[in-house]
């Protein structure tokens, strides 16, 4: 106050901040009539096809997930076993499933082959898992038939 343009001003300061205070209010309320429209466009992108998680892409997988599972379906027994690795969820409950051939299930392979028709479910793009479960299977009396492809790149294999 010790100014006098501010002593001779400060009754247009104080009579001024309600209509300054109401023009920020119109001015953020026209802000968020264009902002509101821009982040529900920008969610529902998200939400929809922004990401490989988002509806669409989950979707496409599923169908994809529900082809793979009708063609093993059709070339597999009811009662047979799928060592099936990272698709063990594509085919429970409809078969038997094991997740990976461990020691302790390799060991029992052979006489529950006896009873049950095994298969592999082969991603083969990672050829040295494949190969490594191949030799696996070989210090049991047991290998890899030739099977049938499901989609490009991943193929059920008979355990014979």
């Amino acid at each position: 106050l010790g100014n006098s343009y501010v002593r001779y001003f400060l009754p247009l300061y104080v009579l001024s901040l309600p209509l300054v205070a109401l023009a920020i209010l119109q001015f953020s309320r026209r802000i968020l009539y264009v902002l509101y429209p821009l982040f529900f466009m920008i969610s529902a992108y998200t939400v929809i096809i922004g990401s490989d998680i988002s509806l669409l892409p989950v979707q496409e997988t599923l169908l994809g997930y529900q082809a793979k599972q009708i063609k093993v379906l059709a070339h597999t027994e009811p009662d047979s076993i799928i060592i099936a690795g990272r698709y063990d969820k594509i085919f429970w409950p409809q078969r038997t499933v094991a997740f990976s051939l461990s020691e302790g299930l390799v060991n029992e392979l052979p006489f529950i082959a006896k009873s049950k028709k095994l298969y592999y479910y082969a991603w083969l793009r990672d050829t040295h898992a494949v190969t490594q479960d191949a030799a696996f299977l070989t210090t049991v009396g047991l290998k890899l038939g030739e099977g049938v492809e499901i989609v490009p790149g991943e193929k059920l294999l008979p355990i014979i």
